[in-house]
């Protein structure tokens, strides 16, 4: 062709695929420099040390990592102890729902009793009589927690 030999086509065509060879090379050298810079800065914001070094970037995020399995176990126990005071609750409501019912009903006994004691009173009544009553109406106060 131009008189050149075939070694030394040979050779600029080796020449110009290393020389692309290298400029890919350099290209991803520099995205990963990139990206090295990245993950720093990312892990110095989230570990909140800005003085973070490169060489404690992996054990940062380790330790990073370690933090979130700890927050988790701790959130989870959090929750299983608001479930427990959620069940304690609503026990202490069924059991005040019953002291409830039963105040009211010996409320309602205690005004019944009450009612019946007038009554009684308004009727004149043999001694004899009125001391049985008086035993009854007692032992009915005993039954009642009066």
């Amino acid at each position: 062709m131009w008189g050149l030999p075939l070694k030394y086509i040979l050779g600029g065509i080796a020449i110009i695929g290393l020389l692309f060879g290298l400029v890919r090379f350099v290209d991803h050298y520099n995205d990963l420099k990139d990206f090295r810079t990245e993950v720093v800065a990312v892990t110095r914001d989230a570990a909140h040390r800005p003085k973070l070094s490169e060489e404690q970037v992996p054990l940062q995020i380790k330790y990073l990592g370690l933090s979130l399995d700890s927050l988790r176990t701790k959130i989870g126990e959090q929750n299983k102890g608001i479930e427990k005071l959620e069940e304690e609750r609503q026990s202490a409501l069924a059991v005040a729902a019953r002291e409830a019912a039963l105040r009211k009903e010996v409320i309602q006994q205690s005004q019944s009793l009450a009612q019946e004691l007038r009554n009684e009173a308004r009727t004149p009544v043999e001694k004899d009589r009125l001391e049985a009553e008086l035993r009854r109406v007692q032992d009915r106060a005993w039954e009642l927690g009066i």
